[in-house]
């Protein structure tokens, strides 16, 4: 039984002893110790058991009593215990001298040596040794399995001795005793497991110059040895197939998946996967299940997988009958390469039809390739739909409704995420702490985030899932994310909650903390910013981010009053310190905070720049952007120096510029009235896949205007060609005020009231812009009257001389201007 009671045993044990009309014979002797063994007892009752065979003459009438208790003591103990207790029993006989030692009594202790203990100690081999020498001295010939066993254990673990392994072989023929085809295997398997096929080849070659012909255990540990190579030798495994086959032998199984494993190495690829398919036709053999599926999972890897040659494949499998669950799996990939995500639900119908019952892994690679493959929320609930439809299962896997309610939380789909967290249970599934945090990170982007995640928090606490640093993370963020908050104090008690469940901050722990104080705080709070900074360098962190440094960097360019760039810069030296490279986000800081300050300008920048090409640090995008907002506000900009940059910008890089990058260039380039660069930076936003919108074309028309001198005719044409390009619709406020525009810097009035006169029989409402321009264009070409009479139109139309950008007095300024130049401009 499974829990033997010795004590009965022992008691029915010796009632026999005592009875006179009943002999205890080997069978009860044999009995009362397998009921010691049993109950693992091998103390003192066992050894004493053991005197009393010896003096019964029970061992000595029949020795191989002996073979039984360590077989049985093997079975039942195994590792280093087995190994000891045969030296125990086999010690005992050749001390009482109960019997003759035989063959058979050394060979269980040698199997209780080679099979159990330490294979990574030489102390299985010395006892294995020892063995084989006492039984030489005590004269008993060992025979071919007692070399077989000696020898399993010099071939055992990860590091064989074969040196001493080929040394028994060659003593055995010295004890005239010619090695067999099992020994020369077992020799041959230990260079398998070390991957050296061509010693496991020598071996082969002397075993049959002796007169051994190699089976097809020889040629299976040949193709093992060619699999565990590095690099895996395809050469060496194929020929020797070929080899096997010529002599009559028809490789096995075990034989086939050896060489596959050696044709496509640690992983193998599509190319390599159609050759040994066509080594297998040419073999005439049928892979199984394993070998199909390594061929299979080798087609879908690589640089260039083959998801169609693939599908082909699993097609000749159900053919042959030779198909499983992880055949299904992998066909799941070959869809999802396909970008057809949606046919797993089809292989579920043809795993059925195979009578393979669809596991759970299935549909965790169903929800993996929808991943992978960014597709919409929808097609992950198909895959939960179908698991949590499936008999077989107590319930869907918590992957699959993890990575549902994942998907849905990122398309904003907050109701549909929230009702599957809530069915979770119900279907018998516990939502686990990654549940959570996927529900916390949707809930948490709403209004009143922060009181979302603490109420999810609490419901995480009262299920009895332990919140990780994650769901304070989250939490922390949220409140990081807030604006014009004046308590601290909800933070304080999150962060003291957290420390409580002996939970550690981390980087972004501090990232969201620092943020919190920066920008969050109505006041921002820079010396809580800078003690967390410190407490973070005297953290445990295995490494310190930049993050948290960058987040205070950009709160002092922000908010930071007159001293904010002497703390960046100290900031920075503490960074450099500390051994925290500054990235490209750390010096745009410095380019924001000259952006935000008067007295700094496109130099100081410029000198940014230059920095972080010290440092070796590419700008970015974003760098080149605050480049040009600085130029762009400057009274006379060096376009020069702009076109080196946009140069650089264009060669950086990695350095992708987005629309928003384009604005500030081409406003730089249409007010110096280089029409030529203009276009040129037009043409990139082409290349870059932007539409030349109405913005581009009102820079382009007044480019022409300030051009010396100003070209309308060239303004006209832009204008033109901009409505053609739209069908003809005609052009709206914004483009009629850039040609209005045009005018004013040419001074044109006459031009610029035909404008109007268009704008008004196409429809097109005037605003603030379009009277602000037709008093420029009054001023600047010196008629006055026209100009305080078009402002005044403005003003009844109810536009503010400052919503037109003009003043009462810009007449007279122009014309004491004109007057001292004895030019109008």
């Amino acid at each position: 039984g499974r829990a033997v009671d010795a004590r009965r045993a022992e008691a029915l044990f010796d009632a026999m002893a005592r009875d006179r009309g009943v002999e205890v014979d080997r069978g009860a002797f044999t009995l009362m110790l397998r009921a010691y063994l049993a109950a693992g007892e091998l103390g003192e009752p066992l050894w004493r058991l053991l005197g009393d065979m010896e003096w019964a003459g029970v061992g000595a009438a029949d020795p191989a009593i002996y073979v039984d208790i360590i077989e049985a003591a093997s079975a039942m103990l195994r590792g280093e215990r087995a190994a000891a207790f045969a030296f125990q029993v086999l010690k005992r006989l050749k001390d009482s001298g109960a019997g003759a030692l035989r063959v058979d009594v050394y060979n269980a202790a040698l199997k209780a040596v080679a099979h159990n203990g330490d294979a990574a100690t030489a102390a299985g081999v010395r006892d294995a040794e020892l063995l084989l020498e006492d039984m030489l001295e005590r004269g008993v010939a060992p025979n071919h399995r007692t070399f077989s066993l000696v020898l399993q254990r010099y071939t055992r673990g990860d590091a064989p001795d074969m040196d001493g392994a080929v040394a028994l072989l060659r003593r055995m023929a010295d004890l005239g005793l010619k090695p067999q085809v099992k020994q020369y295997a077992i020799a041959m398997k230990g260079y398998a497991a070390i991957g050296e096929p061509e010693r496991a080849l020598e071996l082969q070659a002397e075993m049959e110059a002796a007169g051994v012909p190699s089976n097809d255990v020889v040629y299976t540990t040949l193709c093992t040895a060619c699999k565990n190579a590095r690099p895996p030798r395809r050469d060496l495994a194929v020929a020797t197939v070929r080899d096997m086959i010529a002599r009559g032998l028809r490789p096995h199984q075990a034989t086939l998946n050896a060489a596959v494993g050696s044709c496509l190495g640690a992983g193998g690829d599509a190319a390599a996967s159609r050759e040994t398919l066509a080594l297998i036709r040419e073999w005439g053999m049928t892979p199984d299940a394993v070998t199909y599926n390594t061929i299979l999972k080798a087609l879908l890897s690589g640089e260039v997988p083959d998801a169609e040659a693939a599908l082909f494949l699993l097609r000749e499998m159900l053919r042959n009958g030779q198909v499983n669950a992880t055949s299904f799996v992998l066909a799941v990939r070959a869809y999802g390469l396909l970008g057809r995500v949606e046919a797993a639900g089809e292989l579920e119908t043809e795993m059925r039809r195979a009578s393979v019952a669809p596991p759970p892994r299935f549909y965790t690679a169903w929800v993996d390739e929808c991943e992978r493959r960014g597709v919409p929320a929808a097609a992950y609930q198909g895959a939960l739909a179908r698991a949590r439809a499936q008999e077989g299962f107590k319930a869907a896997p918590l992957s699959v409704y993890n990575r549902t309610i994942s998907a849905c939380v990122r398309e904003g789909r907050l109701a549909d995420a929230a009702r599957l967290f809530s069915e979770m249970s119900a279907d018998g599934v516990e939502p686990d702490i990654t549940s959570f945090n996927i529900i916390l990170d949707g809930l948490t982007r709403d209004e009143g985030g922060a009181e979302h995640g603490l109420e999810m928090l609490r419901r995480a606490e009262d299920a009895g899932v332990a919140a990780d640093v994650f769901t304070y993370n989250t939490i922390l963020r949220n409140f990081a994310q807030a604006s014009g908050v004046k308590d601290a104090a909800p933070v304080a008690a999150v962060l003291a909650q957290m420390e409580a469940r002996g939970l550690a901050k981390d980087v972004f722990t501090y990232t969201s903390l620092i943020e919190f104080h920066c920008k969050a705080l109505d006041a921002p709070a820079f010396a809580a910013a800078e003690a967390l900074i410190e407490e973070m360098e005297a953290s445990s962190l295995p490494s310190v981010s930049v993050v948290p440094y960058n987040c205070l960097l950009h709160a002092y360019a922000s908010r930071g009053g007159a001293d904010a760039l002497p703390r960046m810069e100290a900031l920075v030296r503490r960074m450099d310190d500390a051994g925290v490279p500054a990235d490209a986000y750390t010096m745009n800081a410095f380019a924001l905070a000259y952006v935000n300050r008067a007295g700094y300008g496109s130099r100081d920048i410029e000198g940014v720049i230059a920095e972080m090409g010290a440092r070796g640090v590419k700008a970015d995008a974003a760098t080149y952007d605050l480049y040009l907002r600085s130029v762009e506000a400057e009274a006379s900009p060096d376009v020069e120096a702009v076109k080196q940059i946009y140069a650089e910008m264009r060669a950086a890089p990695g350095c992708r510029l987005e629309r928003h990058n384009f604005a500030p260039l081409r406003r730089i380039f249409s007010r110096a009235g280089d029409v030529e660069a203009l276009e040129a930076c037009i043409g990139e936003m082409r290349r870059a896949g932007f539409e030349v919108d109405k913005a581009a074309t009102g820079d382009l028309i007044l480019a022409h205007a300030y051009r010396k001198p100003p070209d309308l005719r060239r303004a006209e044409e832009v204008f033109q060609a901009f409505v053609e390009r739209n069908g003809g619709a005609g052009a709206d406020t914004y483009v009629f005020n850039a040609l209005l525009k045009a005018a004013a810097v040419a001074g044109d009035l006459d031009y610029a009231a035909a404008v109007r006169e268009r704008m008004t029989a196409s429809g097109v409402k005037a605003d603030a812009h379009t009277y602000g321009a037709l008093v420029h264009a009054a001023c600047l070409g010196g008629r006055f009257d026209d100009g305080r009479r078009l402002l005044m139109e403005g003003i009844r139309a109810g536009y503010s001389p400052r919503a037109m950008k003009t003043s009462l007095d810009v007449g007279r300024r122009t014309a004491a201007a004109a007057a001292a130049a004895e030019q109008v401009p």
